[in-house]
């Protein structure tokens, strides 16, 4: 397991890394996004549009199951978070790529800021929304079960913005009205990460993070995951 608090002191470590992985090429997000990323989130932004709308038309459960999506994908964004900040290392591989923009991230959190919504969604949009869309369009279910997928592939793709914007010190109104009201994470609920990167891993709402907290659920994770690669 790698142990993250060993990259942080003074980001010296991290960032040794981080320069090794890019003189070999491997580079941190950066930038409004390449050509394909934005037109491969535009699209799945568009399948996601016309999916939500024929569904909304279909049954107003559509909209009656939101509430339990948005604590799945809290969940899954903390998963995803300490399953890279804790059990992958920086590297060339596909994995180790994704490792690489979390370290980042630990090191240089205001860099966050430099990194558009195209160049940040494109992976979740790619890997998780697209799949599971286009899953509800070939796939016969009730309109119950393609209404959950679909917002659990939709509201993914919206996980990395939501944590940039824990970041940001000026956000737009609207921005700043969902993190007072909570439905989706504020700066200071994110900070207790970042001053303590052993808790409070889910980045999309954090209505989970005190539970999982108190619980000491990472914890549990790790213990998990150590004994599977022992087994």
């Amino acid at each position: 397991m790698k142990d993250v608090s060993e990259l942080l002191p003074m980001g010296d470590r991290g960032l040794s890394t981080i320069q090794q992985l890019s003189d070999d090429g491997v580079n941190v997000a950066n930038g409004s996004g390449t050509v394909w990323q934005i037109a491969a989130v535009s699209f799945t932004l568009v399948v996601c549009g016309y999916r939500g709308y024929v569904l909304l038309l279909s049954d107003p459960i559509f909209l009656w199951l939101l509430p339990p999506i948005l604590l799945a994908v809290d969940f899954l964004s903390g998963f995803v978070h300490w399953f890279f900040d804790s059990q992958v290392e920086p590297s060339k591989r596909f994995l180790g790529r994704i490792a690489l923009d979390f370290l980042d991230h630990h090191v240089r959190p205001g860099r966050t800021a430099q990194v558009g919504f195209f160049a940040s969604a494109w992976r979740p949009a790619l890997m998780v929304s697209l799949p599971l869309i286009i899953l509800t369009l070939l796939v016969p279910m009730s309109v119950w079960l393609a209404a959950s997928i679909f917002w659990l592939g939709f509201l993914s793709m919206l996980v990395p913005q939501t944590h940039k914007e824990a970041h940001l010190g000026r956000r737009p109104f609207p921005i700043g009205l969902l993190q007072k009201t909570r439905l989706i994470i504020n700066p200071v609920s994110h900070q207790a990460h970042h001053d303590d990167n052993t808790k409070s891993f889910c980045v999309f709402t954090g209505w989970l993070n005190p539970l999982l907290d108190y619980t000491r659920f990472w914890r549990g994770m790790e213990c998990v995951f150590e004994t599977a690669r022992r087994m």
